[in-house]
Parts: structure tokens; sequence; C-alpha cells
């Protein structure tokens, strides 16, 4: 079999969603032509489906290292290595990866977004740094000595720990990208949740940071769950939300982990309650 069909083969498997299978076959087909990037870009992108970011960077890095790619290929290299190194918490060099990639496209509004996003991450860490001056002392200051007298508290002396808010009126970006961690017993509770939301609550979160792709993820799940149902209470606000996903800052790069086969169910259901094609709103 020749290497156009074995890539052939390989896209019409990520095409399915069967990304594993995808990365077997552009492997295969590397053994045939180990100097063609676009075959390292395609696995790349089929491990970022994965979540394999050791995967990722391991085949990007491979690629810019021992082929030679032409400026569009090298782009999407370099960005899919920043997406690894982002998820990998090396966000330094992640920052230095889209640089590269932005002097080769600087006009290129995905790669500004995502640059963008990332400096803020930084800049945040950075603010988080404190110094913390260390002094040397021959003896404890007062406050930490042992006082003279204890006592002992009693139950009723302790005041009681407020429980953290299941569902809070204006949730963080962090509690959101958890939601999807929660025991499947707890899921329905919080699909109703992420759905009733105002649109202008995800607009203002993820309009500096961008959108999670965990959220994204959650969300997808959540909205394909509730069209099942006879329900129509949040059909309106399923399309706004996904109207304002669009717009958020990292949303080409969150929509990668949601596979093809996920999108094409949400909008057939949005299109059987609706009578309308609403796929455009995705692309």
């Amino acid at each position: 079999m020749s290497v156009e069909e074995l890539k052939n083969q390989g896209n019409e498997a990520f095409k399915a969603g069967n990304y594993q299978e995808s990365v077997r076959i552009y492997n295969n087909a590397i053994l045939l032509d180990p100097e063609n990037a676009v075959l390292y870009s395609n696995k790349a992108m089929a491990y970022i489906k994965l979540k394999d970011w050791h995967g990722t960077l391991a085949t990007c890095n491979q690629a810019l290292s021992s082929t030679k790619p032409d400026d569009k290929t090298k782009i999407k290299l370099l960005w899919r290595r920043s997406i690894a190194l982002q998820e990998l918490d090396m966000l330094s060099e992640a920052k230095d990866s889209l640089q590269k990639a932005l002097q080769l496209d600087p006009s290129n509004q995905t790669l500004k977004q995502d640059f963008e996003s990332l400096e803020i991450k930084l800049k945040e860490l950075d603010a988080e740094l404190i110094e913390i001056p260390i002094q040397i002392a021959d003896t404890l200051p007062p406050k930490y000595l042992p006082k003279k007298k204890a006592f002992k508290l009693e139950d009723s002396d302790i005041p009681p720990v407020p429980e953290p808010e299941r569902f809070p009126r204006s949730p963080t970006a962090l509690f959101l990208s958890e939601l999807s961690k929660k025991p499947s017993s707890q899921k329905e509770q919080y699909y109703a949740y992420v759905l009733q939301m105002d649109s202008s609550v995800y607009a203002g979160l993820f309009e500096k940071s961008g959108l999670d792709s965990s959220f994204l993820e959650f969300y997808v799940e959540a909205a394909t769950n509730y069209l099942a149902s006879p329900d129509t209470r949040f059909l309106d606000n399923i399309i706004t939300h996904l109207k304002a996903f669009v717009k958020t800052p990292r949303f080409s790069i969150a929509s990668m982990f949601i596979s093809t086969p996920q999108v094409d169910k949400l909008f057939d259901m949005l299109k059987a309650k609706t009578s309308q094609d609403l796929r455009s709103i995705w692309t």
C-alpha cells in the first residue's frame, strides 16, 4: 500500500473518531516516508484528540527536528506542540513555540488569541509568586510561644464551617472545568445547571482566559443528554450558549477535543427540535 493510500486511510479513521487507529495508520505511513512532515502533523492531531500530550509533544518535536516542513505544516506543528506544552504546564516553552509560529504567520488570529491567553496565564502565575523574607532568630516570637493556661474547646464553641455552594450563581472557570469529574449520580443536576446559566456569565468568564476544553466537552455532553428528552425549556439557551462559546478565545483549540460524531449528534438533535440546520454556528 502506498503512502498516499495509508494517509487517506488514516484521515478516514480520524474523521470517524477512531483516533487510536488513525495513529497506527499514520505510523505505518511514516515508516514508508519518514520525511513527510504532514504525516507527523496528522498524527499529532490524533494524539491531541486522545489527550495524549506526551505523544503529541514527541511527534511534533520529531517532525520539527527530522523533516523539512513547508511553512503551513510547520505552523501546525508548532501550534500543536504549544497545545501539548500548555496541557503539561510547560507554559514558557508553549509561549516560545507560539512565538515561532507567529513569526511565520503574524496575522493568524487563532495563534494570536492563544498567545494572548497564554500571556495572561503567565502574568497571573507571576502575580501569585510572593517573596517571603527569611529571618534568623534565637527565640520564637511571643505569638508562637505556648500559652500558660490551656483550655479545652467544646464542640459548641467551634463555629460550623459552611459547606461550599454546590450550584454557585457566579461560578469560576475552575469550578466549571471540574464538572466533568463529578460522579455519574450527580451529573444530571449539573447538566441542568450549566444549561440554565445566562450566556453573559460564560462570556465574562472566558473573555480573557479563553474557553476551557474540559468544560466545553461537559457542556456538549449536557446538551445532547438534554436534547434527548422531550423538555424544551433550555433549547434557546443551548443555541445562545453555543454562539457565545464560538466567539471566545481558544474555542478552536477547545473544540478539537470534541469528536466529529459528537458534534454531528448535537446539531442533528438541534435540527430535530428546531427544524433548523444550525451546524454553521460551530464552523
